[in-house]
């Protein structure tokens, strides 16, 4: 076991207390080292006790899983620890070492649970259900689901384990190529050069001309880059496709719904809703323009802010606009959102070596989330705050489900934390009553929905075709990237970009996630769609804290097709989509309104 440096060693100074999540059962302090000690003993008895023999008696089966919620309670207590001693400074050196032995050791423990998956997954239909028919393992039955789905495949346990291992070799490889040639790209920008990521950033500016220069300087990388890129991409297109055929998947998005727990029909309905509704993005930009005082888009104004500034918010104000939020729905839910607060669970200070972006770390059942971001006001961080918060209410809730049922897949997380994004952008239209206002913050609403929604889509149709393109004609160069990709752009703005500039049929190459996590892009729209489509549904309800706390209370319990469908959303069907939809096209009847009674008073 590799050791790891005493706690003096560890610069921590924030609000959290992390020693919560090394206490033992009894109240008593613990070492990172004495808890690696005790998951190494309970995964050698696991490891022994694990054969066939284990599925002919329910008693046995029992007793492995009870041993497997010991493993994972302490598994994600460390893993939780490490996450969060490294993120408040990522350059302290005791802070590094923690966390890269911790993610090493956890890494491996992990590889010798996968084991425990792939001869779960291998047993026969109708054992398995036999053994999910006790009661004593109702508290993990759905996760044993899900380790079916993920872990089955008609590979042997053997061959899993290879393919595992020969994952450093092939898409790791290709996807850490990607990663030095990216970002080595030096994107020539008003007489200097700067990053891939900083220019992308640049074209949403509220400036015009620092979009055009940002957008003249990316189309100008690709000719120097498209052939390696476009390399890769075939590369990491092809592993997938044969780790696809290897474990018999008909789909390429199979892998992902199997991950994210959704169906292919759910999935399918939702492509279809947004495909076939390209027509509110083309609303959408001709609005723009008019608000703009354009005729038509030019392509660095496709992602324009419709307004030029953006509120100023205190965090006092923004506490109180997310607790209002929680409160709307349910006065159980603000309260458990103001805990965060009371209790010092949230660390939102800015600067030092802290890690970059926002997150919610679950942690374990009986301790409680613990949520950092890097508040400098506004609204995008007033998005970021309600973001994590339904993130983390959401946690709190699901902890009576136990260690294998607090945590929900990636989909249905975002569902959630969306809604609670949603539910906030729409409270503060709705406080306010000069036309002015209401304009702005519901057209940054709108812009926000479109974006998830309709942008995104497009990106994952162009994902979508790529790999059909491949898989029909086992070739894929960059004149079909270039190709597919105006197809896409070219339906998703329709007419309303007057023209696009040479290089722009290159941009595949900046879009990381087609590199980094293959068919991971339409759980964005997925979760924004479904968010509209319950707001829609819940708002005028009498009952809705009651559905909603439901909801959240089931955590990872049910799956989310069934979880919806208790409240009259059949995901599987593109009708229950429309809802989402009907709601965002009302907001833009809203905004239309507001855009003709401004224009109106201006005139007079």
């Amino acid at each position: 076991m590799e050791m790891i440096q005493s706690p003096t060693e560890i610069v921590y100074e924030g609000p959290w207390d992390v020693k919560e999540l090394l206490a033992a059962e009894g109240g008593g302090a613990r070492t990172v080292e004495q808890i690696m000690a005790e998951v190494d003993l309970l995964m050698d008895l696991f490891a022994r006790a694990q054969d066939d023999t284990v599925f002919d008696s329910s008693e046995l089966f029992c007793g492995q899983i009870a041993k497997l919620a010991e493993i994972l309670d302490r598994l994600k207590r460390l893993r939780c620890y490490a996450v969060l001693v490294w993120s408040t400074d990522v350059n302290a050196p005791g802070n590094i070492r923690v966390y890269e032995a911790v993610t090493r050791w956890a890494s491996a423990i992990q590889q010798r649970l996968n084991g425990f998956t792939q001869v779960w997954a291998a047993v026969p239909e109708h054992r398995a259900l036999e053994l999910l028919a006790d009661g004593r393992v109702a508290c993990a039955r759905q996760y044993l689901l899900r380790l079916r789905s993920t872990g089955g495949s008609t590979l042997g346990e053997k061959a899993a384990h290879v393919l595992a291992v020969k994952a450093g070799t092939s898409s790791e490889s290709w996807k850490q190529l990607y990663y030095a040639v990216a970002d080595q790209v030096r994107v020539p920008y008003a007489g200097a050069e700067i990053s891939m990521g900083e220019a992308l950033g640049k074209l949403s500016s509220r400036e015009a001309d620092v979009r055009s220069a940002a957008l003249h300087g990316l189309c100008s990388v690709p000719g120097r880059e498209t052939e390696t890129m476009a390399h890769i991409l075939r590369a990491i297109v092809e592993d997938w496709t044969t780790t696809d055929c290897l474990h018999g998947y008909e789909h390429w998005l199979e892998r992902r719904n199997r991950e994210n727990d959704v169906t292919a029909a759910s999935v399918e309905a939702l492509y279809k809703s947004i495909t076939g509704n390209y027509h509110l993005m083309h609303r959408w930009c001709r609005l723009k323009a008019r608000v703009l005082d354009m005729e038509s888009l030019t392509d660095s104004d496709r992602l324009a802010p419709l307004v030029s500034s953006e509120d100023d918010l205190d965090w006092d104000e923004a506490l109180l606009t997310a607790f209002d939020s929680f409160g709307w729905f349910a006065a159980d839910l603000r309260k458990s959102a103001e805990r965060f607060v009371e209790n010092g669970w949230i660390d939102a200070r800015t600067g030092g070596g802290r890690r970059v972006g926002a997150f919610c770390e679950f942690s374990v059942p009986s301790v409680h989330p613990f949520i950092m971001l890097s508040w400098r006001g506004g609204t995008q961080d007033l998005i970021t705050l309600v973001h994590e918060l339904g993130h983390g209410v959401h946690g709190l809730l699901s902890a009576g489900q136990g260690v294998f049922h607090q945590e929900v897949p990636v989909v249905h997380a975002e569902t959630i934390a969306i809604f609670a994004e949603l539910i906030a952008l729409r409270r503060r239209v709705d406080i306010v009553e000069r036309p002015e206002e209401r304009f702005a913050r519901l057209g940054a609403l709108i812009d926000r929905v479109m974006d998830l929604v309709f942008r995104i889509g497009a990106l994952w149709a162009f994902e979508d075709g790529i790999h059909r393109c491949f898989k029909e004609s086992g070739a894929l160069g960059k004149d079909d990237l270039r190709r597919l990709w105006m197809e896409s752009q070219g339906e998703l703005y329709g007419e309303t970009v007057g023209s696009y500039r040479e290089g722009y049929a290159d941009l595949w190459m900046t879009v990381r996630h087609f590199f980094e996590v293959p068919g991971y892009l339409y759980s964005y729209p997925y979760g924004q769609l479904l968010a509209l489509c319950l707001m829609d549904r819940l708002e005028g309800q009498k009952d809705r804290s009651v559905h909603l706390v439901e909801l959240l209370e089931s955590g990872g319990s049910r799956g989310l097709s069934d979880l919806l469908a208790e409240i009259g959303i059949e995901i599987d069907r593109e009708a229950a989509w429309r809802g989402g939809i009907e709601r965002l096209a009302s907001w833009m009847d809203e905004l239309e309104q507001l855009t003709r009674l401004l224009k109106k008073g201006s005139a007079a």
